[in-house]
């Protein structure tokens, strides 16, 4: 939370340095120049409040600011033989492991890397995703069909073990 007219700087200076350095934080502002929202929009300002804060606005503010935060949050950083990919953990459809590879298969493609299932689950959201074998686990909201000993995820059907259905 940042406000436009600070002693040393400039809320708005102060913006863009941290954008420079992070363009997923969310930022803020708190002012009484109601004017300066349009600027506030150049660095992908989460909102304003102006001052004198009511309750009501600055709560509706701090929650968007929290949505956005929670977005990120599901969000992976995934180390790649290509580099590094991040991935939003909704649009991964299902992920498989052989022995220490692990593939992302998501909506805009695979992703390998070299790591574990259990690694990988722990970084996930577990509300959304549910192991259904020792060797996959599968994002509930892209699953198409379930019957008893399978999982259908996109056209790719997938095993279920004894022990997880």
């Amino acid at each position: 939370m940042l406000d436009i007219r600070m002693p040393l700087i400039d809320g708005l200076e102060l913006a863009e340095h941290i954008r420079s350095l992070d363009t997923e934080v969310a930022i803020v502002f708190v002012t009484i120049m109601a004017n300066m929202a349009v600027r506030g929009y150049d660095v992908d300002a989460s909102g304003f409040v102006v001052k004198p804060v009511h309750y009501g606005a600055f709560e509706s503010t701090v929650e968007r600011a929290l949505n956005r935060r929670r977005t990120q949050e599901a969000t992976l950083i995934i180390k790649t033989t290509g580099g590094m990919a991040r991935v939003n953990a909704e649009d991964i459809t299902y992920v498989e492991v052989t022995g220490h590879r692990v593939v992302f298969h998501t909506t805009r493609g695979d992703y390998e890397t070299w790591s574990s299932l259990r690694a990988e689950k722990a970084r996930l959201p577990e509300e959304s995703f549910v192991q259904c074998s020792a060797y996959a686990l599968v994002n509930l909201k892209h699953v198409k069909s379930y019957s008893g000993s399978t999982v259908e995820v996109g056209d790719v059907t997938i095993t279920l073990s004894r022990a997880r259905k």
